[in-house]
């Protein structure tokens, strides 16, 4: 076993051990070799782990668990390198290796198109949350969730059920005011209460009549103060921030908030939020 320097990308700051000539194949300018990695060399290969997904804690200790057992093995699933030196794959098997204190021995791909990492599927199933915060996304969880509300409203059929993480992140790059409308939620603690996807309708409702009716309605939303019997934010305040929200379903609960921003935009005052489940989905006017 030699030490050889490796360069990733533009990063060359590692140095792995490697199996002599360690590599192992290249095709369309990506490497693949072999490299045993030890506590300190993963560590400095996370230094590379730059927007990627989320740590899971449980996942690194379970894997951990396995590698101070001796139960690991090379089993071909590699740890992923951009062409800009950045890690794709592999953080959990890194910080595993450093959890357990052991040496473990892995088959590494360099010099993959960065474009690539929302087909990824690592050591647990890449979600659109992941895939946002790997492009760099703030309040990537519940921007995710905002974006999957915007592409379900649109989609019919099944295809509303079956929206993977690509079609999620091409969804925020394609509607950018979806992040406007996602971070005025998530910043202001009293509208965390209300599902992702108000932001997603706000979204669309200010598309068609401006941002003042919806700022109007957010801070209605909030705050509480001074709304009227009637009033549209008013009932989906109680409707929704109140113990009850528990037994009404996903679907009833936006249908509440697509009356109540309807309402709103038209200045009606409404006796009470009701949809039944045989009843027409609503639209935003």
């Amino acid at each position: 076993m030699t030490k050889n320097h490796i360069q990733f990308g533009s990063n060359e700051k590692f140095l792995a051990p490697t199996y002599g000539d360690a590599q192992l194949s290249k095709l369309n300018g990506i490497d693949t070799f072999a490299m045993l990695i030890d506590p300190k060399e993963a560590a400095m290969l996370l230094h590379s782990n730059v927007n990627n997904r989320p740590i899971s804690e449980k996942h690194v200790a379970l894997l951990a668990n396995s590698m101070k057992k001796g139960e690991w093995a090379l089993n071909g699933e590699p740890l992923i390198f951009f062409k800009d030196g950045t890690l794709g794959n592999g953080q959990h098997r890194l910080y595993a290796i450093i959890r357990s204190e052991t040496t473990q021995q892995f088959l590494v791909v360099r010099g993959v198109d960065n474009a690539t990492f929302s087909t990824m599927d690592g050591g647990r199933k890449r979600a659109g949350s992941d895939v946002l915060s790997l492009a760099g996304e703030e309040n990537s969880v519940t921007l995710s969730s905002t974006a999957r509300a915007f592409l379900m409203y649109h989609l019919t059929g099944r295809s509303a059920f079956l929206i993977t993480p690509s079609q999620i992140l091409t969804c925020v790059k394609e509607n950018p005011d979806l992040r406007v409308w996602n971070t005025k939620r998530v910043s202001v603690k009293s509208l965390k209460r209300f599902p992702s996807a108000l932001a997603a309708y706000a979204t669309i409702a200010a598309r068609k009549h401006g941002d003042e009716p919806m700022n109007i309605f957010f801070d209605q939303l909030a705050t509480g103060a001074d709304l009227k019997a009637g009033s549209p934010a008013l009932l989906l305040r109680d409707r929704l921030t109140t113990n009850q929200v528990s037994k009404l379903s996903k679907q009833m609960q936006n249908a509440f908030m697509i009356k109540a921003i309807n309402a709103h935009i038209q200045g009606r005052q409404l006796g009470f939020l009701r949809w039944k489940d045989d009843e027409d989905f609503p639209s935003i006017i």
